[in-house]
């Protein structure tokens, strides 16, 4: 998971960190991506230590749409 840490706002660069912590890399941000990031950051309070999103919300939100493509498909999961 990305904190605000891991980007470097003035360069727009991100610093990820692998799964099982192999070697570095650098992202590049284009600069509307930049700008939204800045302002989420901004609009939200956020601390450099702080999580970006939470695993939990993208579960929940996955969960959402494979149900909804379900019902388009008419597919049961049971």
């Amino acid at each position: 998971m990305l904190r605000v840490k891991d980007f470097d706002l003035e360069p727009g660069e991100t610093y990820p960190t692998t799964a099982k912590h192999g070697a570095g890399r650098v992202l590049k941000l284009k600069k509307a991506t930049l700008a939204m990031l800045k302002q989420y950051i901004t609009d939200n309070n956020l601390t450099p230590t702080d999580t970006l999103w939470k695993s939990k919300r993208v579960m929940q939100n996955w969960g959402r749409l494979k149900v909804s493509i379900a019902k388009k498909l008419r597919i049961s999961f049971k």
